[in-house]
């Protein structure tokens, strides 16, 4: 079954919404870590792993700041702090995507 690419795109912006609004211990690491790697076993390109990737880890961590924010000030004034975080967000998703992007790419069958 061949997904779409905004199929995709949206599969990695709501799995680092859902993970990010999970919240969690250290071990939730090992959760992101996963669903980066499997994001990327369904990127079809480099242009497309960079996107997944930069959705996924920038929701990821935006929302999970959101998540376990407690402190005195509005959550709303630390939106523009949570985004600047999720760009390190992005990256790191990208990093993730482009593992599994390249697990695919060397157990895949030539040609």
């Amino acid at each position: 079954m061949k997904i779409n690419s905004t199929l995709k795109f949206l599969i990695s912006l709501l799995l680092g919404v859902a993970i990010g609004l999970i919240g969690g211990s250290v071990y939730m690491l090992i959760v992101w870590i996963i669903a980066g790697i499997l994001l990327g076993l369904i990127a079809s390109s480099g242009k497309q792993l960079l996107l997944m990737g930069a959705l996924y880890g920038f929701f990821l961590l935006f929302c999970f700041m959101i998540s376990g924010y407690s402190g005195p000030q509005s959550l709303v004034s630390r939106f523009p702090a949570f985004a600047v975080l999720g760009l390190g967000g992005a990256v790191g998703g990208i990093f993730l995507v482009s593992v599994g992007y390249l697990i695919r790419r060397l157990t895949l069958p030539r040609s």
